[in-house]
């Protein structure tokens, strides 16, 4: 692998797998690479039964590490259990953006639907703010409206409402390209 890497891409595909007379849930994670020149590379496959964990993420990492990887910038992923903590222990300087796209849809899944579309609208607006600070400031605004009727979910979404955004911090030319996983 190229030692030094803009990003690295992580999303995840849900399936089922026979083993003999078993059906077993597995999760298929595919990790891409964005390198200094601008091109993207398919950096591994990796298979993991049950849910993840920081044990697994760590395996992933050091994978990556043992391949040639030294330097990474950002991490643009799902909200996945045990990636946060294992990214800072192996890439501590590297950025952790949270997939806009993903938390689009989990309003969705956490909202009735009128209030999901409505607060949707309101998160397309914010995405467009001229930077961070500005960014968590209306997000900050628009939880505080829905926190009585969604307080699980607001109080969720507050916790990671800067990594949710941290695409805000880049130029704007840029934003697009680091945003999501999609």
């Amino acid at each position: 692998l190229s030692k030094d890497l803009i990003a690295i891409y992580i999303d995840a595909y849900h399936t089922q797998v026979q083993e003999k007379t078993r059906v077993k849930k597995m999760v298929l994670y595919t990790v891409l690479g964005l390198d200094f020149q601008g091109n993207k590379d398919l950096l591994g496959i990796y298979l993991c039964a049950g849910s993840e964990t920081k044990t697994f993420w760590l395996q992933v990492l050091n994978d990556l590490i043992n391949r040639g990887l030294q330097r990474l910038l950002l991490v643009i992923s799902d909200q996945f259990s045990g990636l946060t903590n294992a990214v800072s222990t192996l890439f501590p300087q590297a950025a952790h953006q949270l997939c806009f796209v993903h938390l689009q849809r989990n309003v969705r899944h956490n909202m009735g639907p009128k209030d999901a579309q409505i607060f949707n609208r309101a998160l397309a607006q914010i995405k467009l703010e001229s930077d961070l600070e500005s960014g968590l400031h209306r997000l900050q605004s628009l939880m505080s409206e829905y926190e009585e009727r969604y307080p699980a979910f607001t109080t969720r979404l507050q916790k990671q409402a800067a990594r949710y955004l941290a695409f805000l911090d880049l130029p704007e030319p840029l934003r697009k390209y680091f945003y999501t996983t999609n």
